[in-house]
């Protein structure tokens, strides 16, 4: 039985994007984000950063887009030759603001959530593209 794990789909939403580096940002912090740059980088990524937000995690939901907005905009600041941004985890309420950083930072922005929409489509040979949540779901590479 095939099993597909949210990792999986980043890697490959990555892969598809002709993503090479990354500067991620996370809502943990200390060396659980050591683990998930070494993931990326065992993938074949080169990992620039990998910036924690401080926020309890169980206030992860609060954060207002716009607070994390702003904390992905100073993490990739620090890195700007990076391809891509990536956000790690389900928990950020943040997609209204994968365009904006898109447009903003000019490089692609992937986001758990619609990693695994785009990749639960090629899996079931669908291919509609979603306006509105960054360039992975509207191009559907």
């Amino acid at each position: 039985m095939p099993v597909v794990t949210a990792g999986q789909t980043q890697v490959e939403a990555m892969r598809a994007l002709d993503v090479e580096s990354i500067v991620g940002v996370t809502y943990f912090e200390g060396e659980i984000n050591d683990v998930f740059s070494r993931y990326f980088r065992d993938a074949g990524f080169d990992v620039r950063a990998m910036e924690g937000i401080s926020v309890p995690f169980t206030e992860v939901g609060r954060l207002s887009s716009q607070e994390v907005y702003a904390h992905t905009k100073r993490a990739f600041l620090k890195h700007p030759d990076a391809d891509a941004v990536y956000m790690l985890g389900s928990g950020w309420r943040v997609l209204d603001i994968v365009d904006t950083l898109e447009e903003d930072l000019e490089v692609p922005v992937i986001h758990a959530v619609p990693a695994r929409v785009w990749a639960i489509q090629r899996r079931l040979h669908v291919n509609q593209p979603v306006l509105g949540y960054g360039r992975l779901l509207e191009e559907m590479p």
